[in-house]
């Protein structure tokens, strides 16, 4: 063999070499972007809301003008859709993402209330909410064991939530310190922030005020509130709560939201001792049967 061809049959080995190399870590690339960079539980759709909850219904009733409104049943222990018992109808709007509102209400159907969840939407055009005011003014009691003294933040949409603008009008009664973390857009109103004579302070960010708040109270972006889609993509990510957060955070600081969230707080959260937001949705039960007695005469 000359040499030459020793020279010609060297480099095709190592060139078909180089290409076993080059093929191999290629397919180790697209496997780590496959299984590494974007996980399953991305790649996965997610299941249905509501998926697997025992006896869930789900109604549809089309409109005139075209599509149609959805109600979700849940029945209380030993009912049914004919014989639902003592049932609590929660609207909620058709923007609203409502996966944790089997979990929110199981304490209704415990109690052996039925649940019916229809899509009202006129939902959500009121000025406050006081019911929930109340229910949150409870909560930081019960969770706290105090109210005056306390620095509560609150995040979110500050413009268009409902429950913040009640909530800091109640707060204005207490001694506390409020801090509104929001994007420029969706600051707390200035009528609002008037009215409480407390000490306050605006922010666009959280971390300057995270490690000393007491209380995170985090609100969604309201997407049916955006007339321009390009707007509402732009702002509906700016904050997440994540584990990471939460080691920023007071050990002793509690997660409230008034749910439903779209992703504002991260799932893994939901097992830390100071996400406070189920337990709340509790408290609500109790704060809400305490005013119908009320109303009722009979407290």
């Amino acid at each position: 063999m000359g040499a030459g061809t020793r020279w010609r049959a060297s480099a095709a080995r190592v060139f078909f070499t180089l290409l076993e190399v080059y093929l191999l870590a290629a397919s180790a690339a697209f496997l780590a972007q496959r299984w590494l960079i974007y996980p399953r539980w991305l790649r996965e759709p997610r299941p249905a809301a509501g998926e697997g909850v025992e006896g869930l219904e789900r109604w549809s009733r089309a409109l005139p003008e075209g599509g149609a409104v959805e109600a979700w049943f849940l029945p209380g222990r030993g009912a049914s859709a004919e014989r639902p018992g003592p049932l609590v109808v929660v609207a909620h709007g058709n923007a609203e993402l409502v996966e944790d509102w089997p979990r929110m209400l199981a304490p209704y159907c415990e109690l052996g209330v039925s649940v019916l969840l229809p899509e009202y939407r006129g939902y959500g055009r009121s000025a406050g909410y006081p019911t929930q005011a109340l229910l949150d003014l409870f909560t930081i009691q019960a969770e706290m064991g105090k109210i005056d003294g306390l620095t509560i933040t609150l995040l979110g949409d500050l413009k268009h939530g409902r429950t913040v603008h009640s909530l800091a009008r109640l707060l204005s009664l207490y001694d506390v310190k409020i801090n509104y973390v929001s994007p420029e857009i969706l600051r707390m109103p200035a009528e609002i922030m008037e009215e409480v004579s407390r000490p306050q302070a605006e922010y666009r960010e959280l971390d300057p005020v995270l490690a000393d708040s007491d209380v995170l109270y985090v609100t969604r972006v309201q997407k049916e509130r955006f007339d321009d889609p390009a707007v509402y993509e732009a702002v509906k990510g700016t904050y997440t709560i994540t584990l990471e957060t939460m080691t920023r955070a007071k050990e002793d600081m509690i997660v409230m939201h008034p749910l439903p969230r779209v992703g504002e707080i991260s799932e893994e959260v939901d097992d830390d001792s100071r996400a406070a937001y189920f337990r709340q949705m509790e408290y609500g039960l109790y704060t809400r049967m305490a005013l119908l007695a009320m109303v009722l005469g009979k407290a």
